[in-house]
């Protein structure tokens, strides 16, 4: 039936409009948060990242160091402690 298929197409028509203004509104809202996200935030999550990378890099030192002599570790080198007579 024509008429029915016309009521369809007329449904999803405004269905589709009502999608379009909310994603203008959306992006309308948001965009100057995202502008400002791109051109401060980025470079500040790089930062963060690199930070991160070098944390895991210490950790990962300070464990094997744990590891391979735990005592010289806690307590220092040979050279410390009380002389013996």
């Amino acid at each position: 039936d024509a008429a029915a298929a016309v009521r369809e197409f007329r449904a999803l028509t405004t269905t589709l409009t009502q999608i379009a203004e909310k994603v203008d509104a959306t992006v309308t809202q948001i965009g100057p948060k995202l502008a400002r996200f791109s051109s401060t935030g980025l470079t500040e999550f790089g930062l963060m990242a690199s930070d991160l990378r070098d944390l895991a890099r210490n950790l990962s030192r300070l464990t094997e160091r744990l590891e391979r002599d735990p005592s010289r570790f806690l307590f220092g080198g040979s050279n410390q402690g009380v002389p013996v007579r």
